[in-house]
């Protein structure tokens, strides 16, 4: 089932995105970082990490859940250490700082690792990897996140772990960062609106329901009661507990199972970034000559596929976000049509952002 499709300017979708979240009360520094992840996320492809998300942030930012000012408190602060509070504040705010203090004191000491507590959802997960990576291009990213617990154990009739992702990327000389991002779930919840949107079903034994059986219908439920399945079985629940304990047990938060005491405030999401100074162990210049190479020679290797060619991991959306730059982002009618009722609610002039090219995907 195809849907329509408007393709705008990234300076007028930003614009737009980042007026909404300020009229509703969000502090204007933290809206332009927000907006700023989640347009790049819908450039790269990424849509269920885009501006798909603008109604529930709203809706949390509005009614207290997630803090209107981002103010982070440093916990931990060693030579190549930084253990960061979050205080309620916005993941894609305590992300982008957590990663830039992981590449100043990597460029000192050639590896460092930030990890934060009391966060909240913080996007894309490769976004955070790439952003590492693309700081001067000379850093190898780590980024990984805890969530509640929304993923099922191979043999659980009820979510266990979270989908807890995590992601790598290292830069090369040519092309865009290498960038690997896997949830330990089988597909990402926020997908679920994507299949509703061309009124698909699900892939089978993607997601359980709450009654613990698998489901492919997106509509049945609210998509706070779909449950993932892990990936591959044990091996995706597995990741899914080692990233617990390299995001919750290591900056200090709260985990799944944790025994909250009587009126005991629950934290949100921990999340930990590493940087690695590639200079530090070898010649910067070959390092991306290699890796150039090690692409070049992933392309040339025969494929099934007529006219296929074997992509590197983060080569889609690199190839997307380029292409975004230059003629425009892609979001769905109903995502920018719902971003554009809160803009009215709030007295803002819609009809001035609606400079977009109009097709059918």
């Amino acid at each position: 089932m195809s849907e329509i499709i408007y393709q705008v300017k990234k300076e007028v979708l930003e614009e737009l995105a980042v007026k909404t979240y300020i009229a509703y009360g969000l502090d204007p520094d933290d809206a332009k970082t927000l907006c700023s992840a989640l347009i790049r996320s819908d450039m790269r492809g990424v849509k269920s990490h885009g501006l798909v998300r603008t109604p529930d942030y709203i809706k949390w930012i509005n009614d207290g859940t997630w803090a209107k000012k981002t103010e982070p408190e440093i916990l931990a602060d060693a030579p190549a250490v930084t253990v960061i509070d979050g205080h309620n504040g916005l993941g894609p705010v305590l992300a982008s700082k957590a990663c830039d203090i992981a590449v100043e004191k990597a460029r000192k000491y050639g590896i460092a690792f930030s990890s934060v507590k009391n966060s909240n959802h913080f996007g894309e997960t490769g976004l955070w990897s790439t952003r590492i990576a693309e700081s001067g291009n000379d850093m190898i990213g780590f980024a990984v996140t805890s969530t509640i617990a929304v993923c099922a154990a191979p043999d659980s009739k009820a979510a266990v772990v979270g989908s807890n992702p995590f992601s790598y990327a290292a830069p090369s000389g040519s092309y865009s960062p290498v960038c690997l991002d896997v949830a330990c779930g089988a597909m990402a919840a926020g997908k679920i609106f994507a299949y509703r949107r061309a009124n698909e079903p699900l892939p089978d034994k993607a997601f359980l329901g709450p009654d613990g059986n698998y489901i492919t219908d997106p509509f049945k439920y609210d998509i706070t009661e779909y449950i993932m399945a892990p990936f591959a079985g044990h091996k995706g629940f597995g990741l899914a507990v080692m990233m617990e304990a390299m995001t919750s047990f290591l900056s200090g938060g709260h985990f799944q199972g944790y025994q909250y005491q009587p009126g005991e405030e629950q934290e949100k999401s921990s999340q930990s970034f590493m940087a690695v100074n590639i200079g530090a162990f070898t010649d910067l210049a070959v390092y991306r000559k290699k890796m150039d190479q090690y692409i070049d020679y992933m392309h040339a290797q025969p494929v099934r596929t007529e006219n296929g060619k074997i992509l590197y991991p983060g080569e889609i959306e690199g190839t997307k976000e380029a292409e975004a730059a230059k003629s425009g982002v892609c979001v769905a009618q109903e995502i920018f049509e719902n971003i554009a009722d809160l803009a009215k609610a709030k007295g803002i002039d819609v009809d001035a952002y609606r400079q977009y090219r109009v097709y059918e995907e």
